[in-house]
């Protein structure tokens, strides 16, 4: 996640689902997407509150799908 708050993560997925919500510290995310398509892909998301974001730590943006299912993200901070 770079320190203005946009990260970029790669996800696999067995079927296509909608991005119903996401988190990052208790705010809201941006997804550049609102669907995960089958198979592996490449995506982006801007947090709403970038502050405090060190590279080197780690954080989680928490995904809820259509499916039911809450997907944390693990993303780095960088530069």
């Amino acid at each position: 996640m770079t320190s203005n708050g946009v990260a970029y993560v790669t996800l696999k997925s067995t079927g296509t689902v909608t991005i119903v919500s996401s988190t990052f510290n208790g705010g809201s995310v941006s997804p550049y997407i609102s669907t995960i398509t089958a198979g592996t892909g490449n995506y982006s998301f801007t947090v709403s509150d970038s502050s405090g974001i060190l590279p080197g730590s780690t954080y989680t943006i928490t995904l809820t799908l259509s499916n039911g299912q809450t997907l944390p993200v693990t993303v780095i901070g960088t530069t």
